[in-house]
């Protein structure tokens, strides 16, 4: 997997197929069509941008385990993104 810097990244939330290894499709939800879903690389003091959209069947939350963000930006329930919606995550890293 190809790590992918959170400059302007959108992660796209939807159902899809995928092959878990087996051989057979299984239905899951995924980010960008990725499984595991991308690996985020960033550094202290850079800018940490990225749109997440919502076409899940249901709301959805990200959060960002290990670093240190505003309270908005972190991921928390009641901050969840209803579906066919987008939410702007922007913060610069501070770890």
């Amino acid at each position: 997997m190809q790590p992918v810097t959170p400059d302007a990244l959108t992660l796209h939330a939807a159902i899809t197929e995928v092959d878990s290894g087996t051989g057979v499709n299984s239905t899951a939800w995924l980010l960008n069509e990725s499984l595991p879903s991308p690996l985020i690389r960033t550094r202290k003091g850079e800018r940490f941008r990225v749109t997440l959209k919502n076409s899940l069947p249901d709301s959805l939350i990200l959060h960002w385990h290990g670093l240190t963000q505003p309270e908005k930006m972190d991921g928390h329930p009641h901050l969840a993104i209803p579906q066919g919606e987008r939410y702007e995550y922007d913060f610069t890293m501070a770890f």
